[in-house]
This record gives C-alpha cells, sequence and structure tokens, in this order.
C-alpha cells in the first residue's frame, strides 16, 4: 500500500532553564497514494508526541464544502512528569470521490500549561487528485534487458472502472510494443522479446466492460546485453586528503572544514564485466546540497566519472570513458540564509589488479563553511557516495567444503563435520549467502540443515563417501566429497586371562602396537607386541592376546608406540566389568558339563579367580 505523506508540523517549547518539555510532529496520509474514481479514499491524521506527551482530546467531524475536506483537532497538554512516547491517529473515510482535485485541511488547536496557560492554532493543508476511471498502469521487467530477453509487461495495477453504483472490471489489454508487434489479451501480464537493440515506446490502452478506455506508455531500452544496475559504496580504504598533509577517513569527513580537498575513493568492480556506464554520485547527507544525479534525470547534474587508459582483458567497456571535469552549482535551498555555491570536481580514474577502481575528486569552493563531508556523505550513512554501475554481473556459485574431526575416528564415537569453510556465491558484486548444507556419509544416512556444522556417528568400520552439496541464495549449487576411514579397536574377554582384538586402523605415524595391562589402581604389570611395520599403513588383523604375566585381566590399553618406546596413541582401553565377569561365568556354567578333569580345574580356577575380583570390578 503506497501514501502520500506531509509532514504536518513540529513544535518545540523550551522553559527560560533551557529545559525541553515538548516536542511533538503530526502526518497526514493519502491512500491510495493515486487514486481513481473507483477507489475508497482514505486519510489519516496521527500524531507522535515525545519528551513529556500532550493529550489529544479529540479528533472533530469531517466537513466538507465542494472539494474541500477539513477537520479539527484538539490538544491539550497536560505537562506529565515522566517522557514517554505517546501516538494518536484517526482515519477519515471520504468513501469514492468523483474526478478532480481535492483538499484535506487539518485544524489544530493547541493548548498547553506551563506557568501560564498558551494556546496555538495550527493549520495544514494537504492536496491530492482523483482521475477519472478506468486508468491503465504497467510495469516491465528486467529494467536494462538486452536483445531476446524475456521481457514481461504487468498491467495488474491498472484501474477498473466505475459506472456510478459498481465497479466495472477490465476486459481487454491492447499492447503495441513498438517493434510493430500488436496484442490483445484480457490477461494484465504478458511477456516480449526485442529481436534489435534501441529504444522502443510500449503502448497500453485497456478498456472496461462499460466500453470506457484509458492509454498509457513507457519509453525503454533495449541493451545489446541484459545488464544489471549495482551501486558500489567505496572500500575501506577511501579516504579524504586535507589540504595534502593528513589522511582522514571516512568517519572524519564530516568535521573537516578546509578550501580545498582531495576524495580518494576506491571501489570494487570484482564480478561485474561487459560495463554500459559508470556514473559517480555523491549523495549529501541530511543538511547537504541536492544530490548529483545521472542527466537522464530532471534538474540534476551528472558526475560521470570515467577513463579512456582504462584496460583489461576481463573487463570490457561498451561506451570507451572519457576523462572529465565537471562544474555543478549547487544551491542551498533548503537553508534561506545560503548563498549558492560552486562545486568544482575534478575527477579521474586509475586501474588496479583485480578489477579494482579508484577516483580522485578535488573540491574548491567559495565559504569555508561548506565543509566536504556535507557534499561528499559519510559512510555512517546509507546516503555517502556510490559508483552506479550497468553491467553483466557474473554469477558465481558458491564453493561446497568441509572438514572433519577426528581424522581417523573408531567405530561408535562422534564424528563433527564443519562446512564453515564452504564458499558462498555471487550475482554480479552481491554476496548470496549459503542457505542449505546437504549431507550424504555414505552409510545410508542423509541430513540437509542451514547449520554448517553436523555430527555423525558410524557403528561400522570402512572407508565412506561422504558428499557435501550446498545451495546459496540464488539457488546455485555445488557438490563436493571425501573419503572418510572409520577405524574399528575392539577388545572383548575370551577368558579372564586372554582378550581378543579385533583391528582395522589406519596409522599415519608410528612404528609398533602394543598391548599394555594394568590393575584396577593403575599399576602397570606389562605388555605384549602385537604388530611392528612401517607407517603410514591400514592395519586389519584379528587375535587373540594372553596376558603377559599369566594374571587375571583387569585394564588393557593398546598403544601406538615408536621405535624407542615412546607412545604416540592410545588407541583404546578396555575394562572388564562386572558384566564382562558374569558373562565369563556363564559361559564356564554351559562349559561345566562337557568338560574332562582337567578342564574342570582350569576352569575352577579362573571361576575362583572371578570371585576374587568382582568386589573390585566397576559396575
Amino acid at each position: 500500500m503506497s501514501f502520500l505523506s506531509v509532514i504536518f508540523g513540529t513544535q518545540f517549547v523550551t522553559t527560560v532553564r533551557g529545559f525541553q518539555y515538548h516536542y511533538w510532529t503530526s502526518e497526514v496520509t493519502v491512500d491510495p497514494e493515486s487514486p481513481t474514481t473507483a477507489d475508497k479514499v482514505n486519510v489519516t491524521v496521527s500524531f507522535s508526541f515525545t519528551t513529556m506527551p500532550p493529550l489529544v482530546e479529540e479528533f472533530g467531524n469531517l466537513t466538507q464544502v465542494g472539494n474541500v475536506f477539513s477537520v479539527n483537532v484538539s490538544i491539550y497538554d497536560q505537562r506529565l512528569a515522566l517522557p514517554i512516547v505517546y501516538e494518536a491517529r484517526y482515519t477519515y473515510h471520504l468513501g469514492r470521490l468523483p474526478a478532480g482535485s481535492y483538499q484535506f485541511k487539518v485544524y489544530v488547536n493547541y493548548t498547553f500549561e506551563d506557568f501560564l496557560l498558551h494556546w496555538y492554532w495550527l493549520e495544514k493543508t494537504i492536496s491530492f487528485t482523483v482521475t477519472p476511471s478506468p486508468r491503465a498502469e504497467f510495469t516491465c521487467s528486467p529494467p536494462y534487458p538486452g536483445i531476446n530477453a524475456t521481457m514481461t509487461f504487468d498491467a495488474s495495477d491498472s484501474k477498473p472502472g466505475w459506472n456510478g453504483t459498481h465497479i466495472m472490471p477490465i476486459v481487454s489489454f491492447a499492447w503495441d510494443f513498438g517493434d510493430g508487434n500488436i496484442t490483445i489479451t484480457v490477461d494484465p501480464t504478458i511477456t516480449h522479446k526485442y529481436r534489435l537493440n534501441g529504444t522502443y515506446t510500449v503502448i497500453l490502452n485497456i478498456t472496461d466492460s462499460q466500453g470506457l478506455w484509458n492509454v498509457t506508455s513507457k519509453t525503454i531500452t533495449i541493451y545489446l546485453q541484459t545488464l544489471t544496475r549495482f551501486e558500489l559504496i567505496p572500500t575501506n580504504d577511501a579516504h579524504v586528503q586535507y589540504n595534502k598533509s593528513r589522511t582522514y577517513d571516512w568517519i572524519e569527513v564530516q568535521s573537516l572544514s578546509t578550501e580545498m580537498k582531495k576524495s580518494f575513493l576506491k571501489f570494487d568492480l570484482r564480478g561485474i564485466v561487459n560495463i554500459s556506464s559508470a556514473v559517480l554520485r555523491l549523495l549529501p547527507s541530511s543538511h547537504s546540497p541536492p544530490e548529483i544525479y545521472n542527466s537522464s534525470d530532471q534538474d540534476t547534474v551528472a558526475a560521470e566519472v570515467e577513463d579512456v587508459t582504462w584496460s583489461e582483458e576481463t573487463l570490457n567497456w561498451f561506451n570507451q570513458p572519457t576523462h572529465g571535469n565537471i562544474t555543478a552549482v549547487l544551491p542551498y535551498d533548503q537553508i534561506p540564509s545560503f548563498h549558492s555555491k560552486t562545486l568544482d570536481l575534478t575527477s579521474w580514474a586509475q586501474r588496479h589488479e583485480n578489477r579494482f577502481m579508484s577516483l580522485c575528486l578535488k573540491k574548491r569552493r567559495e565559504f569555508t563553511d561548506y565543509r566536504c563531508g556535507e557534499v561528499y556523505g559519510d559512510k555512517r550513512y546509507p546516503d555517502g557516495p556510490k559508483l552506479i554501475v550497468l553491467g553483466v554481473g557474473i554469477r558465481y556459485g558458491p564453493t561446497a567444503d568441509f572438514t572433519y574431526s577426528p581424522s581417523y575416528p573408531p567405530t561408535n564415537e562422534t564424528v563433527t563435520f564443519d562446512a564453515s569453510t564452504s564458499l558462498s556465491g555471487k550475482n554480479g558484486t552481491q554476496v548470496m549467502p549459503i542457505v542449505s548444507y546437504a549431507w550424504d556419509f555414505g552409510d545410508g544416512t542423509n541430513t540437509t540443515q542451514i547449520d554448517p556444522i553436523v555430527e555423525h556417528t558410524y557403528t561400522t568400520a570402512g572407508d565412506y563417501a561422504i558428499t557435501l552439496n550446498v545451495t546459496d541464495g540464488q539457488g546455485l549449487w555445488n557438490i563436493t566429497s571425501q573419503i572418510i576411514t572409520v577405524n574399528l579397536a575392539e577388545f572383548s574377554l575370551v577368558t579372564l586371562y586372554k582378550v581378543h582384538l579385533d583391528l582395522d586402523y589406519w596409522f599415519g605415524t608410528g612404528a609398533n602396537l602394543t598391548v599394555a595391562f594394568y590393575t584396577y589402581d593403575g599399576e602397570y604389570q606389562g605388555n605384549t607386541t602385537v604388530w611392528t611395520g612401517i607407517t603410514p599403513k591400514r592395519v586389519v588383523f584379528s587375535t587373540n592376546i594372553t596376558h603377559s604375566q599369566g594374571k587375571p585381566i583387569e585394564i588393557v590399553n593398546l598403544v601406538l608406540t615408536d621405535n624407542f618406546g615412546n607412545i604416540l596413541q592410545t588407541i583404546i582401553t578396555f575394562v572388564v566389568h562386572r558384566s564382562d565377569l558374569f558373562g565369563r561365568t556363564a559361559q564356564i556354567a554351559m562349559r561345566w558339563p562337557f568338560a574332562l578333569l582337567a578342564e574342570r580345574i582350569t576352569l575352577f580356577k579362573e571361576l575362583t579367580a572371578i570371585c576374587r575380583q568382582w568386589p573390585y570390578a566397576p559396575t
């Protein structure tokens, strides 16, 4: 919904002690902004009070004399003790109006009490025009189309007719595209392609159900290629040089005052090729002179910064730039006490590697109070200097990348996958962030999320192909994959004196694998070497290992050592729990009926040892 808004008024009231008692503003809005006879017109009057607000006592009734509407609003300021924010609004419904020009007047009766009773009478008038219906309107996109580009013409915003009692819908849209093609349709949206570059006038004629019609037209330009408009702000190393002696960054510009300054701006043109035009717009801050715009805008001055010496293989100009000097007279219309000032801009461009453009702007002025920051803006504000470029933007898709840890995880251990190193895509010079990370872990498990970090656990050893597919905000995607080796190192109790080791493990360093035995108290009891070799190597075997001293097993460590016996890594630790002892006891019970006398003696000794170990074994 669009609005025609007018700031109604501002009041400052200050005591003799200099404190600000009261600040308020009012706004009058007309909806819709450009009504037709088919629209219901609404006018909203709103007040915003800050710092000890007054109270709106009454929004008066609407009166109409001819084409003039008026309302009275009464405001009484009670001088409340606390600074709060108070808003009041009321919407007046004017209904459908005949075609013509109208005025809406707001009269405010403002009264407040200080030490005395004060009274003000304020008035504000807003004008608007109601046009006959139907009314033809349309938009076209893309804004800078090239040859054979599909253009969309949309007349959905056209207004229907009105017969005095009912809406008369639009029944036909007649399009003349200016290239000899004329099409009539009942649908408000249509597409068209131009085969030649140039300027064309597009005419739309709409007709409503009672036979009334309306015509509108627009002029469009077809380029050799479809172009995109880029607004570039200076890079962080842009600065202002003050009398060739000191350099300021853009944050300090606003406070400078001198007869002449040079502003050095630098713009990043990466991602833009086939540049059609580059226009520097020096947009002022809130209290500065009128904006300097492209010469195609009315009552404005062009500041085109172009250079014939620009040349780079990856950057082509449709129109070769020219070196230029611009002299602009910028009146201070907003501040009547100021005179017009002359701004001399001497500008030139210089090529940098990696497609950066630097601009030098030299300013001379007539008055010392004409600050540089008022002309060139300030990077703290969105209306600072910009380079407006029409060109072909290269669409860069994202680049998928990820790491994982640990490097060689064992089974049943959490593996962390981190795709934070993936690169976002670009739509010309605009970064298109990654919006989804789709993971395939290679074991039949898949997940898609917006967070670049994910965790996963593998239950089976082996090699798995991990695939990551990232998608950016423009729908472009990229895939990468890596092989992860999930290691297996698992002990199991065979007897109280013997363990079984299953190993499928990749070792990047080391020379020996040793099984070391410890008591529950951590006392070292001896070790047995189970593998010796040259790394890196994948080691795979399955074997039984007996306690090196023939004692009951309590704690077992599988460690990787170097040639000198130094421990490089503890691969796995196995602790005999009560559950292991209970399981071994059950095995002995099952074996007992079938065992011969000699075996029974061995089993009985092991069962006795299990009973002695039970009180100390962890649960």
